[in-house]
């Protein structure tokens, strides 16, 4: 996303688009607790955002972060606009609560979470 903003802002163009997990790899469970997990765990960060709001948020961030010089302007449009072969719900988000008690963690709000990657400006950290 980063990418994109560099590119699209260069080019003077505006972004379209559709209005971690790496504590969890660090947990360190039990053999029996980590076999009685669940065979799929779901994890989102606290809060609720569409990709509109990811989108600015990177790039708000990303200048903050002196990362960027500028964002790109991000067009909020609808899914009509960004046709997929996939049929997509108009609204869904992750139920993670199981997860959350399996692992014992808490979510910090994805805003915070973005803003600490920005912030180590190292590169690695990847996205999940």
């Amino acid at each position: 996303m980063r990418r994109l903003h560099r590119s699209k802002a260069a080019a003077g163009e505006s972004l379209r688009v559709v209005a971690a997990c790496w504590r969890a790899i660090g947990v360190d469970l039990e053999p029996a607790a980590a076999e009685a997990l669940p065979r799929i765990l779901h994890w989102s960060d606290a809060g609720a955002a569409s990709w509109y709001d990811v989108a600015v948020a990177i790039g708000e961030g990303a200048v903050a972060a002196d990362l960027l010089e500028r964002p790109a302007p991000v067009l909020p449009i609808t899914t009509a606009d960004y046709p997929t072969p996939a049929q997509r719900p108009s609204y869904s988000l992750l139920e993670c609560s199981t997860s959350r008690r399996a692992l014992g963690l808490e979510a910090v709000h994805w805003r915070t979470a973005l803003s600490q990657v920005l912030a180590q400006k190292s590169g690695s950290v990847r996205p999940c």
